[in-house]
């Protein structure tokens, strides 16, 4: 059984609490418009050209023994809060392995966590929940025709899996993540939407962000079409911030 990863980033300081070897899975169900990592969408390993004509390739399987003992590497650096983070792509679509390789990490005494959209099949959530000490969960967009049509998403499917993912991991180790996008993000009733859906499962926390442009030379090297997002600015994170935190959960900007 392997893991098909596009790379793994040891010594990261962003992808949870204090220093994480982030794995990085791909194959992805929707399609954000404002995806940083295209190169993990699609499941297959996809070869191009990079920028000084060198031919390379995105995605590499790796077996999951292969993939642990390049975690254990660092264990001495995770201390008491650092470990091991599922990122993508959406990571949950290779659950199979990617249990397997969490029942290894926690056998070693290693902290696991993932960040997801939860768009992924149901059986995903029982294989892995059981091992996360945390989570990161995306709230895109709520709204049943929008998402559909901005990110080709069933959203029956995520709420279907929210409650049984609050359920099994516990609010209180869940970091929710909005993504905001000036014109399609950030509009009262997108909002009313995630003040309501904050209420309800009351995570630990939530972070928003502002969407950003660094993934555009990946999208070149692909041959896929590229769109450009006007940047939400401080003002706009703020009054956002503002209205998000009338849920009662703490809201902080991402940076």
């Amino acid at each position: 059984m392997n893991l098909r990863l596009t790379s793994i980033q040891r010594f990261s300081t962003y992808d949870g609490p204090g220093i994480r070897t982030t794995l990085f899975l791909k194959g992805c169900q929707i399609r954000c418009p404002w995806c940083a990592n295209p190169e993990n969408l699609n499941y297959e390993i996809q070869p191009y050209v990079s920028e000084n004509g060198t031919p390379m390739v995105f995605g590499k399987d790796y077996e999951i023994q292969e993939v642990l003992e390049i975690c254990l590497r660092d264990k001495d650096y995770y201390s008491d809060e650092g470990g091991v983070t599922a990122s993508g792509g959406e990571a949950l679509l290779q659950y199979e392995a990617l249990g397997e390789l969490f029942k290894r990490l926690k056998d070693n005494g290693i902290s696991c966590g993932i960040e997801t959209s939860l768009y992924a099949p149901k059986r995903a959530v029982e294989v892995v929940a059981p091992y996360l000490d945390f989570a990161y969960v995306d709230i895109k967009i709520l709204d049943k025709r929008r998402a559909k049509y901005c990110l080709n998403a069933d959203i029956d499917v995520y709420k279907s899996n929210v409650d049984y993912f609050f359920e099994m991991v516990g609010n209180k180790k869940i970091t929710t993540r909005i993504p905001i996008v000036p014109g399609i993000t950030d509009d009262e009733s997108c909002l009313n939407l995630c003040v309501e859906f904050l209420a309800e499962y009351k995570p630990a926390k939530c972070e928003i962000f502002s969407v950003h442009n660094l993934g555009k030379a990946k999208y070149r090297s692909l041959g896929l079409p590229y769109a450009e997002f006007k940047k939400a600015d401080g003002d706009m994170l703020e009054r956002i911030r503002d209205r998000l935190l009338t849920s009662g959960v703490p809201v902080s900007i991402n940076t």
